[in-house]
């Protein structure tokens, strides 16, 4: 669509939409069980108020992260930028209602490869702060009570497991070609928090070589298997350097495995039982 057409006298609106933006409700979820609110703007549909300004329509409270409507066959799909839709609105003051059953996708936005799974349209998903803690978890882990007592050793630290974790990674994308670039992440944080946690020794070769036994196939492949409730095959011994002999550390407040395949590395607080990665 070129051009979008609105109808101020009427109520009515015709064009592409610019952006679509989700908030979570203050509070929580509130009596209809609805979670998030949500809002959007068309393309070349300016503010009378503010002609500088996109005009924003609210399309009200919703539930989940994404703002759906039917589509001209009847099927709900998603509102994302660059569909284009039809829809009716009622002004009241500053603000431009839009009930979601007056809401028609004329035609889905095509599929954006850095989506992201984010509504707003195009938007790549930024995890700095997921690797940053994951970088925190695994020197902490390592460092043990001493963490912050030298602010250059724990930058050198720091430094060596991101080295680490980016060797970890390529080894598990080589090995699986197909793999998105989340489940890489996913597969080789996890490999390298358990490893600065779990390997009992200071040597970070031999941690290194413990996070690529724990990122190999054939032990993400048992965790997998019991996931999906089949049966799985205890993963055959892989070689490992020698490690000093160490009492290892057992935290009996460890909860059993449960993994959150939301989050590509483990943040502060989630921790996995390590029991299941020692038969490695």
């Amino acid at each position: 669509m070129s051009q979008a057409k609105i109808d101020f006298d009427f109520g009515s609106c015709i064009g592409t939409v610019g952006y679509v933006g989700i908030k979570e409700i203050k509070g929580g979820e509130d009596q209809y069980g609805n979670t998030h609110r949500a809002s959007f703007t068309i393309q070349g549909v300016k503010n009378p108020a503010d002609k500088e300004k996109g005009l924003f329509f609210a399309a009200g409270a919703i539930k989940g992260d994404k703002l759906t409507a039917k589509d001209s066959n009847g099927n709900w799909v998603e509102v994302t930028k660059g569909a284009e839709i039809k829809f009716q609105f009622e002004q009241n003051g500053e603000w431009y209602n839009v009930k979601r059953s007056q809401i028609v996708v004329q035609k889905v936005a095509a599929a954006s490869p850095q989506s992201g799974g984010n509504s707003g349209g195009g938007k790549k998903f930024d995890n700095t702060g997921v690797k940053v803690g994951h970088l925190q978890n695994c020197t902490e882990n390592y460092l043990g009570d001493s963490a912050f007592a030298d602010a250059n050793i724990y930058e050198d630290v720091a430094k060596k497991f991101d080295e680490i974790t980016k060797r970890v990674a390529q080894a598990v994308k080589e090995a699986n070609p197909d793999a998105s670039v989340f489940d890489v992440d996913v597969t080789a944080g996890r490999a390298v928090l358990s490893a600065s946690r779990n390997a009992g020794t200071d040597d970070l070769e031999v941690i290194e070589q413990y996070a690529l036994n724990g990122a190999s196939n054939a032990v993400r492949d048992v965790a997998m298997s019991i996931v999906k409730g089949g049966e799985s095959k205890a993963p055959a011994k892989q070689a490992q350097k020698q490690q000093p002999k160490q009492e290892p550390k057992v935290n009996p407040q460890e909860p059993t495995i449960d993994f959150d395949d939301d989050i590509p590395f483990a943040p502060v607080g989630l921790q996995y039982n390590n029991a299941w990665i020692h038969c490695v």
